[in-house]
């Protein structure tokens, strides 16, 4: 079977959803983000993960609910986007499925602007589960999660450019005690 077949099922709040298992770039578990690159409610902040900068996106904001604080073992599903990454945060990873024929599909009664994200419904052992197009649902704030990502690596950049120097004029200044 194929990735392109297979999704993984998480939970926000009491609703099942999913991403395509080739979307989905890694699982995390973080204590906490920083929250100084807040943008609105639906972008909290942001985590670095092996010296990376993702934004951190709140799906549960984003469907009506109310966001809780971050605690040890906050589960971030790390996925693909057209032009870079974002950190879904998610209540639970449960499984991933492999649906049958004619398990998705998206009614066209249930699509509107607020649910052009939704690619498609599965029904897996009694749960209906709604296949997220992630593209879709961060659309309205693309922007802000660029901007994020750019400022981040234009302060990585000039963080390393100052070090450089720092590091070249203590060798200089030890080249020129001797």
């Amino acid at each position: 079977m194929s990735v392109a077949e297979q999704y993984l099922v998480f939970k926000v709040g009491s609703g099942n959803y999913a991403l395509n298992v080739g979307d989905v770039l890694g699982i995390e578990t973080v204590d906490g983000i920083n929250t100084a690159a807040r943008v609105g409610n639906v972008i909290p902040g942001i985590v670095v993960l092996r010296g990376e900068t993702i934004p951190i996106y709140s799906l549960k904001t984003k469907f009506g609910g109310t966001e809780e604080p971050f605690k040890p073992g906050t589960n971030i599903l790390i996925t693909r986007l057209k032009d870079g990454k974002i950190g879904f945060r998610v209540d639970a990873v449960n499984d991933i499925i492999s649906p049958g024929n004619g398990d998705k599909g998206m009614p066209e009664v249930a699509r509107n602007g607020s649910t052009a994200y939704a690619k498609g419904i599965i029904n897996s052992a009694g749960r209906l589960i709604i296949v997220i197009d992630q593209d879709a649902l961060v659309s309205d704030e693309i922007d802000a999660v660029n901007k994020i990502v750019s400022e981040a690596a234009k302060k990585k950049a000039a963080e390393e450019k100052k070090a450089a120097e720092d590091k070249k004029a203590a060798e200089e200044k030890a080249k020129a005690e001797q």
